[in-house]
């Protein structure tokens, strides 16, 4: 019979060599999956391509008055003479429109008034390139003496801009909140969304050395790489006497341009010299390549943006 000695040494034996096998199985995906790496002597014709996308969603509450608040709804001056006459739908019904022609902002937008009450129904770039619509749960068909306020009122233009490479949409909504005689506490809110995919080619180099990518784009060689390589970040940013912060890190399985890797995430601050911070998340490859950069906002509804490599030809595959 085994004694009990030699039963102990069998069982740990066995619990070690299980041990191993485990940690063979539940990480040998990883162990044969490539890794990234960058190459940093950069040369004309070197390129990064990247989806950016911005995001951000702002919400305060401001002092208003009744004109104030449905003069944004309204067009309150003189229909001009040559505004033309058409239609235009909202929720489904056809109205009869003033059509006046307005520049805004340096672009010459056609818009479409009601013809009942004077509330603005659409806005549309001339070019083409935007359109901006009204959402509210007021009355179209009251003028604006005839309208009726209260609590949760609101109105809301949602714009839709389509370019070669850029997509956005933006909406601003703005709600009554209380109503004090003709006084009026609003919560206006911006929500804005935009896409864009870019391409970051080298075309030459100063004389100091620095990256001429065209177009007035010159940076250092680390403000280059500092998108798609770890270092290069760390190196950038922590420049000018910067300070690195390094906060959570996790690691998981992930797919990219690059097929499935093995990404870490990780939270990094820069704290520039004016002790303004400023918040990054970075998932990238064990050897440093970046897939995903992420700039947080710096304030609550701030702008967050997030850059998605999709090629370059500065990565290759470890050997």
């Amino acid at each position: 019979m085994m004694n009990i000695k030699m039963a102990i040494a069998t069982v740990t034996i066995l619990a070690v060599i299980a041990a191993v096998a485990f940690t063979m199985i539940v990480f040998d995906d990883d162990n044969e999956l490539d890794i990234d790496v960058v190459r940093t002597d950069l040369a004309v014709g070197d390129y990064i391509k990247f989806d950016s996308d911005w995001t951000s969603d702002l919400t305060k509450t401001v002092d208003s008055t009744r004109n104030d608040y449905l003069g944004g709804v309204y067009w309150t001056e003189e229909i001009p003479s040559d505004a033309r006459a058409g239609t235009c739908k909202y929720d489904g019904f056809e109205k009869n429109c003033h059509i006046i022609t307005k520049e805004i902002s340096g672009t010459k937008f056609d818009i479409y008034v009601a013809v009942d009450s004077g509330m603005i129904i659409h806005k549309y770039a001339t070019d083409g390139g935007s359109g901006v619509y009204l959402d509210t749960n007021m009355d179209i068909g009251k003028k604006m003496s005839e309208q009726t306020l209260t609590a949760g009122t609101y109105y809301g233009y949602t714009t839709g801009r389509e370019y070669e490479d850029v997509s956005a949409d933006a909406r601003t909504t703005r709600t009554v909140v209380s109503i004090d005689g003709d006084s009026l506490k609003v919560e206006d809110r911006s929500i804005l969304r935009s896409n864009r995919e870019s391409v970051r080619a080298i075309e030459g180099f100063t004389e100091d050395g620095e990256v001429d990518c065209g177009d007035l784009d010159i940076r250092t060689k680390n403000g280059y790489l500092s998108i798609i390589d770890y270092d290069s970040f760390i190196s950038y940013q922590g420049g000018d006497g910067n300070k690195i912060a390094h906060g959570e890190k996790t690691q998981t399985i992930a797919d990219t341009f690059r097929g499935k890797r093995v990404v870490i995430s990780e939270k990094i601050s820069v704290i520039d010299k004016d002790g303004t911070e400023w918040k990054y998340v970075l998932h990238y490859g064990l050897a440093g390549a970046i897939y995903i950069f992420e700039a947080e906002p710096r304030f609550n509804g701030g702008l967050r943006s997030i850059d998605t490599i999709t090629d370059t030809n500065l990565m290759t595959v470890k050997v």
